[in-house]
């Protein structure tokens, strides 16, 4: 039987408003509820300390708040905080495995429905009545702030940092950012040119060796996520210059790479072609 002497209860439909169920979650019930529907019940089973739901709703709190788990255990009436990073594990482990993959992932959709993402004016100015793939490659970046705990969820891992200073002096060198002069990770971001998210790499650290260009030929190399089994030749990457030292690898692989035009030297100003190539 689970625990009903709960503060904030999410199994019982009358005791939160729909307001106060987004306030709490950021999601709405009918979210709520579709998600559940991807994990099966031998995955989160029920317990004295939670249902599935409140299991889902405890990792939505926690992303959404951004509270203690002590304060997550009062509020959620469960006995600790150990019993809820316990919950927030599992469940992450749960979505990670049966629901991330049906949204996240160049598995999740196939070539034809890319297309279908993407804009007339990309297919206009760079496919030459060719019928490839366009994707938007780019780097991103998440900050970690001081004591602070939290769960990242990519498409087949589950990363957990807790960073705090400084009793592990090469974390702080490797996730420690010159150019933001601040301690962060960074994600490489796939997108459609319409803005739909294909797929996110990483996280990756954020030292001198990892600029975009070396984190995007890692990813090639190592075959992350199958993307060569997913690329096909021809195949168009929208990037920026910070990507060129990569060219020579995904040139070998077949892949047509835009960017914009660099200047000469001694030149101040792009001439007409570059201009518009670089559009």
């Amino acid at each position: 039987m689970v625990n009903s002497n709960k503060n904030v209860d999410f199994d019982d439909p009358l005791s939160l408003s729909d307001i106060e169920y987004k306030n709490l979650t950021s999601f709405t019930r009918t979210q709520h509820d579709h998600v559940l529907s991807y994990i099966p019940a031998s995955a989160l089973k029920t317990s004295i300390n939670r249902s599935p739901r409140c299991a889902i709703a405890c990792l939505l709190m926690k992303l959404r708040l951004g509270v203690s788990n002590s304060v997550l255990a009062s509020m959620l009436g469960i006995d600790n905080k150990r019993k809820v990073a316990d919950i927030i594990h599992s469940t992450s482990a749960a979505l990670i495995k049966y629901f991330v993959p049906h949204y996240l992932g160049l598995a999740h959709i196939n070539r034809e429905e890319i297309k279908k993402h993407t804009s007339s004016i990309a297919t206009r100015l760079l496919t030459e009545n060719r019928n490839p793939c366009i994707l938007v490659h780019d780097g991103t970046y998440l900050y970690i702030q001081v004591q602070l705990s939290f769960y990242i969820c990519f498409a087949t891992s589950i990363f957990y940092f807790h960073e705090q200073k400084s009793r592990n002096n090469q974390m702080q060198r490797k996730t420690f950012n010159l150019h933001k002069n601040r301690s962060l990770i960074k994600p490489l971001v796939a997108v459609t040119t319409t803005g739909y998210i294909v797929s996110v790499f990483g996280p990756f650290f954020s030292d001198n060796s990892n600029n975009d260009a070396s984190i995007l030929k890692h990813i090639m190399i190592n075959n992350y996520d199958d993307i060569l089994q997913w690329v096909e030749e021809n195949d168009i990457m929208i990037l920026n210059r910070g990507f060129r030292d990569s060219l020579g690898v995904l040139k070998s692989l077949g892949i047509d790479v835009a960017m914009p035009s660099f200047f000469g030297p001694k030149q101040n100003q792009s001439d007409v072609q570059d201009a518009n190539n670089s559009r």
